[in-house]
């Protein structure tokens, strides 16, 4: 994972490797949010994870 810069001073990045390589670019607007992350599971806090994992649990999800 790299966060790229936006600066017009940004110099880039330059990958090499002997077996090739692929990218997944992701462009987006930064959150500004708390994050908090278990397993499959991003949200904004513990407690809204735990409400995924027992959503996910119980079927509802």
């Amino acid at each position: 994972m790299a966060i790229l810069s936006q600066t017009p001073q940004a110099a880039g990045i330059s990958v090499h490797s002997r077996d090739g390589a692929r990218f997944l670019l992701v462009a987006g607007q930064p959150l500004n949010e708390p994050i908090a992350q278990w397993g499959p599971f991003v949200m904004n806090s513990r407690e809204e994870l735990e409400t995924a994992f027992d959503d996910f649990r119980s079927g509802r999800f």
